[in-house]
């Protein structure tokens, strides 16, 4: 027979073979499928992330682009972890299902590299069918979990419809499918004829050992060994299950550990406010000519009935000189070299030239705020005491910062003489305001931050021009909350209103952003170990019917071996849970607890919930799936098993 026949008779036997692992080439199209959603959601919301960001201004395209590249980055490593521990083991059931078959090929004239393409022919196959279908679902999963992901932007998310989201997601999905035939294509090529004959489901580089045991042989002991037969499978559908839930166990305890009440505390501390649009949103910048609240709006809301209290904002800026004993702390840490502070300020243009004429001159822009009894106690005082009776009399101002800036970020002390348009206050103290108080509204000439706060009264008689940037107002109960805000919504519809329950569905939305990236993540992966489980569990029951057969024959009852089959089952499922437990305690008390300890709105806390949910579905599909999986090969009578080869 010349090599071109040679190769048709090879091709044609590969492609029966193909054809008749139905079951099998199912399970390999699901995991690929599960491959490519995951690859195409994690670049669907990397690419939408980019583009949303970046329409929001040249300044925010830059961290987009770093965040947008971070999730995608993080994304392909663990995708291509959970989808190389599926599609591997696939593969390596199948050659070890069809060992006999590369040993008849070899036989026929077949050399390495050929039976290795097969595999991989076999491979791209399936690919042409669950890599398109993966896209599809990817991409629709993505357009709805992004607009969710991107809910703290505050403006609408933009879904990208790049090109690289299908082709970069079909690149890495063929990349993992490929990494993944790799071993078990190389396994089928050196397999010589005797050996695929002896062929055995167990580790291909174990040797075996005959030894004396005084061990009684129980059906648990039976089940122990059988696990042991191929442990690289069964460290693969371990790692596999012990990952998913690993992730789910994670994201639960970083979002069970965020508070709620710490989050909208920080932003607002009044029931109702009212600002100029571009006053607290990051992306646009208030023009004071223009925007404001003005002494009419003002007399206005304190008249609504269910304003029970109210109190304005103002904002001005201006240059002044700064006090020298300031100065020589402000400079001693922006010149410390070892702080962090001395990169920023000269990576940043607008700090940087500011800092230098402030170095030069001793005078700068800073941004002045009115205050009045009620908006003056929306912050945190860190520095001090704040003395609503003496702060009334106009003649002291409070510094503003932020409480948690490092070592060295205080640069005043109480009593020190603040000047500010020929006017000179005491410092009270040192106060870092709530975000809708503090809000949006510095020019690229304050880019250092230095903001003082005084009396509205004395803010007032120094800038009479000067419009309120924000409004706060105190009312009774839900009913009269909705009502004011509507009212206010009603009369000034160019300006944005928000209540308390604004900042509570943006903590709940965002929670939910990285509950639904989590779980989505850790479900699918979770999903692969289960299907490992299935895979595994079906195909080593059909590769041991004739086995089972014999020990039918020589007094094993049927009850016997499902009884056996089961503790196979659970061990997987314990084996899973505990290694999870310790992946998930491990995981939760480093990298979550330090990723909580850098939040301001979470403190850790520590739970195991998830495995109180998932555990005992474990032990159900491990009792199951066994006991299904085994009454699919008893079809056939006992005498028929005892004579397959197969």
């Amino acid at each position: 027979m010349d090599k071109n026949n040679n190769l048709s008779v090879i091709s044609k036997i590969a492609g029966r073979s193909y054809k008749s692992n139905k079951s099998r080439n199912l399970v390999a199209i699901i995991a690929i499928i599960l491959t490519a959603v995951m690859f195409t959601t994690i670049f669907t919301i990397g690419f939408s992330m980019i583009q949303s960001m970046a329409a929001l201004g040249a300044g925010v395209a830059v961290g987009a682009d770093m965040q947008g590249t971070l999730i995608i980055i993080m994304g392909i490593a663990m995708v291509l972890i959970s989808g190389y521990l599926i599609i591997y083991n696939i593969f390596q059931i199948s050659v070890g299902q069809n060992i006999r078959f590369y040993g008849l090929l070899k036989t026929l004239g077949a050399t390495r590299p050929q039976i290795g393409r097969i595999l991989v022919s076999q491979a791209m196959k399936l690919c042409l069918i669950g890599i398109p279908l993966g896209l599809l679902i990817g991409y629709a999963v993505g357009a709805l979990v992004m607009p969710v992901m991107l809910v703290s932007l505050g403006t609408a998310a933009t879904l990208s419809f790049h090109p690289m989201i299908f082709i970069g997601s079909a690149l890495f999905s063929l990349v993992t499918v490929l990494l993944s035939c790799a071993n078990p294509a190389s396994i089928a090529g050196k397999v010589s004829p005797v050996n695929a004959m002896k062929y055995v489901d167990s580790d291909a580089d174990s040797k075996a050992h005959t030894k004396r045991t005084n061990r009684r042989v129980s059906l648990r002991s039976m089940a122990s060994d059988n696990l042991k037969r191929n442990k690289k499978r069964t460290a693969t559908v371990v790692i596999s299950v012990a990952l998913g839930l690993m992730l789910m166990n994670s994201f639960y305890v970083m979002q069970h550990s965020y508070d709620m009440d710490t989050y909208v505390n920080n932003f607002i501390r009044s029931d109702v406010m009212m600002a100029d649009a571009a006053v607290n949103n990051d992306y646009e910048k208030y023009d004071d000519s223009t925007g404001g609240i003005t002494q009419d709006m003002l007399a206005h809301i304190a008249a609504l009935p269910d304003a029970q209290q109210a109190g304005a904002v103002y904002y001005m800026e201006r240059t002044e000189q700064i006090n020298p004993d300031v100065l020589a702390k402000l400079t001693a840490y922006y010149d410390d070299e070892n702080g962090g502070q001395n990169y920023w300020v000269e990576s940043n243009e607008d700090a940087y030239s500011q800092y230098t004429a402030l170095k030069r001159t001793g005078e700068t822009t800073v941004s002045v705020y009115g205050l009045d009894g009620y908006t003056a106690q929306m912050g945190d005082i860190y520095l001090g005491e704040y003395d609503e009776d003496k702060f009334r009399t106009g003649g002291y101002v409070m510094a503003l910062g932020l409480a948690n800036n490092g070592d060295g970020s205080v640069h005043y002390a109480v009593g020190d003489s603040i000047t500010i348009n020929g006017q000179v206050y005491e410092l009270m103290a040192m106060m870092e305001p709530v975000e809708t108080v503090w809000g949006s509204v510095h020019s690229d000439e304050n880019e250092l931050g230095i903001d003082y706060a005084i009396y509205t009264g004395s803010f007032r008689q120094s800038f009479p021009d000067a419009d309120a940037i924000s409004a706060f107002m105190q009312t009774d109960g839900a009913e009269g909350r909705n009502r004011l805000a509507a009212a206010l919504e009603q009369a000034y519809p160019d300006m944005y209103v928000a209540t308390r329950l604004t900042y509570e569905g943006r903590f709940q939305a965002q929670v939910l952003a990285q509950v639904i990236m989590g779980y989505t993540l850790g479900l699918v992966m979770a999903l692969i170990g289960i299907l490992n489980f299935v895979n595994s569990m079906l195909t080593a029951i059909i590769a041991r019917k004739r086995e089972f057969a014999m020990l039918e024959s020589v007094g094993m009852t049927k009850p016997q071996l499902k009884k056996m089959l089961v503790f196979e089952g659970t061990s997987y499922a314990a084996i899973s849970l505990v290694v999870s437990l310790i992946l998930a305690t491990l995981v939760a008390s480093t990298v979550i607890q330090e990723s909580v300890s850098t939040s301001w709105a979470a403190s850790y806390s520590f739970s195991l919930l998830p495995f109180g949910i998932i555990a005992p579905v474990m032990i159900v599909l491990a009792v199951v799936i066994p006991l299904v999986c085994f009454k699919s090969t008893q079809k056939k009578s006992l005498v028929e098993r005892l004579r397959e080869t197969e």
